[in-house]
């Protein structure tokens, strides 16, 4: 579904990815591992088109995405949430929900969607009504991922999802990660500094240090591996 091809990406001129290769078939999670400043988020900012790509190759169902707006991406069904709970702070959890299905017409499936959402996240039922910045850092981190699964993706970009929060919310957002996979058929590319969660959530998963990939394989394979468990897994 998604191929990176020997990607070199940055800002401006500074060159943060180098000669970087992922692939995320259909149908999986994938998890992108590393510390900070590792390129984590530019590599997914790059899928998005947010990004300046100096060589190689981004490719959604065998379409380059390179020189493609944003905007268009997200028709093409690939969709970011971003670091940070980036939700509206002023408008309620519906009006945020609704933000989310902007670009699609069908108001019936925009209804069933949001129903799903809610499934998920109940919470977010009982609070639909209250403005986003009243709610707590995990009941954000619930709303953005609801935003995002409102535009239907084929592809969910998840960036940092558990940053923040704490344990026993984390568990629930690996949880419901999974259940978007399984229950919904939509394929996740997974960026996470909680190396452990995240590898056990995943299929596969690859490693990234100082924008460079230096470590990929099945996740079951890579949790009992020596150099991540004594770099990444630590902590977790």
């Amino acid at each position: 579904m998604l191929k990176i091809e020997s990607v070199n990406a940055g800002y401006r001129e500074a060159v943060v990815l180098h000669e970087m290769t992922i692939e995320v078939n259909e149908g999986e999670i994938v998890t992108l591992i590393g510390g900070n400043g590792a390129g984590k988020s530019t590599t997914l900012m790059t899928i998005s088109g947010l990004v300046k790509v100096f060589g190689g190759d981004v490719l959604f169902e065998g379409t380059s995405l390179l020189g493609v707006t944003p905007e268009k991406i997200v028709k093409h069904g690939v969709i970011h949430v971003p670091e940070g709970r980036r939700i509206f702070p002023n408008m309620s959890v519906l009006e945020n929900l609704d933000m989310g299905s902007m670009l699609r017409k069908n108001r019936a499936e925009i209804d069933k969607d949001r129903e799903n959402v809610f499934e998920l996240f109940p919470i977010l039922h009982e609070r639909r009504n209250q403005v986003g910045s009243t709610l707590s850092g995990g009941e954000q981190q619930m709303l953005a991922i609801g935003r995002g699964l409102m535009a239907r993706p084929k592809l969910l970009l998840l960036d940092e999802p558990s940053l923040g929060l704490a344990p026993i919310l984390v568990q629930q957002i690996f949880s419901v990660i999974r259940k978007i996979r399984d229950d919904q058929g939509c394929t996740v590319f997974l960026v996470e500094q909680n190396a452990n969660q995240a590898l056990q959530v995943s299929d596969r998963g690859y490693v990234l240090a100082t924008g460079e990939i230096k470590l990929s394989g099945e996740s079951d394979i890579l949790l009992k591996n020596e150099d991540v468990k004594n770099t990444y897994l630590g902590a977790s």
